[in-house]
């Protein structure tokens, strides 16, 4: 089970469908809405639990996020709780960028036909065979649904309902004002080009797969489960799973697991005198040392012993 969404005003079009595509996610959610559940039979059908009304008593169970939206005014009693219990309020739109940065997103924006053209899209990229996550503002037969979580390239999402495109936490204005801030770094010469140039397949990955990885390389030597990771970048463990084999070819622990051995690599060639391969394994968490060996000899070619027998022969000069 990842972790515990709950959305204040769940049965709203734009956030039963982020609702709904966190339980396909693997997610736990839950919520309130002014009518109850009657309004999202969906979301109660995958799990949801949903609360008749806003009532500071639903948020005793301490979910890790709140979301809200614009509609919610700062007052209602639910908001009130969770700052009170230091749970993290997220907007709405801030839920929506954290699933745009898992996919290359298609956002449809403007005064009219954003459901309809959104529904459209949706449409036709699933019938070309594409997969793509859906976040539109009607219900559709085909999405089963307002929302569909897909395993495709593409999310298909309605931008800035209900607010100024480029206001404080829109979808839109934050795409523009990351593509302002990249064009002018990459149009003009200064002191980090060359290094932005080296780090251009790097951008490719999503923000959450760097932070992660930035995550692990600052607690290497820290005890780490997947949960801990997902937790600081503030997504589910499915999400993180899905991002790191779409964009690495791989998992976050076998990074993890990775780069510990470079770790490791490093003490042996660079061993004191009465250092073993054991107190080293340890050192970086490996406890299964057949393993270990096994592991170590097709990275580098030689057995952990081997290295630290090449290490002795050298002077210590520490």
């Amino acid at each position: 089970m990842g972790q515990h969404w709950y959305f204040i005003g769940i049965g709203g079009c734009g956030m039963s469908a982020l609702a709904k595509i966190h339980l396909e996610m693997g997610d736990r959610v839950s919520g309130s809405d002014l009518t109850g559940e009657e309004k999202s039979p969906e979301l109660t059908r995958l799990g949801a639990v949903i609360h008749r009304g806003h009532n500071a008593a639903h948020l005793l169970d301490s979910p890790d996020v709140v979301v809200y939206s614009t509609a919610i005014r700062p007052d209602n009693p639910e908001m009130i709780r969770a700052r009170s219990l230091g749970i993290p309020l997220m907007h709405r739109s801030k839920c929506l960028a954290g699933l745009t940065a898992l996919q290359e997103t298609i956002s449809v924006a403007g005064a009219h036909g954003k459901t309809t053209t959104s529904s459209m899209l949706s449409t036709i990229l699933m019938d070309c065979g594409y997969d793509p996550t859906a976040v539109v503002g009607g219900s559709m037969d085909i999405l089963g649904g307002n929302g569909r979580l897909g395993r495709g390239r593409y999310l298909v999402a309605e931008a800035d309902a209900g607010r100024a495109a480029l206001g404080d936490g829109s979808l839109m204005g934050r795409q523009i004002e990351a593509a302002l801030m990249t064009g002018l770094l990459e149009a003009h010469q200064h002191n980090f080009s060359d290094a932005l140039q080296r780090n251009r397949n790097n951008d490719l990955a999503p923000r959450l797969v760097r932070q992660a990885e930035e995550y692990m390389l600052a607690h290497i030597d820290h005890p780490l489960a997947l949960e801990d990771i997902a937790g600081a970048v503030s997504v589910s463990a499915r999400a993180l799973q899905y991002a790191f084999r779409r964009f690495r070819s791989t998992t976050p622990m076998a990074f993890l697991r990775q780069q510990r051995l470079e770790r490791a690599h490093h003490d042996l060639q660079n061993a004191r005198p009465g250092d073993t391969v054991t107190e080293i394994a340890t050192r970086w968490g490996f406890t299964h040392f057949g393993r270990f060996a096994e592991t170590y000899r097709a990275r580098f070619g030689c057995t952990p012993r081997q290295t630290l027998q090449d290490a002795a022969l050298e002077p210590f000069t520490g």
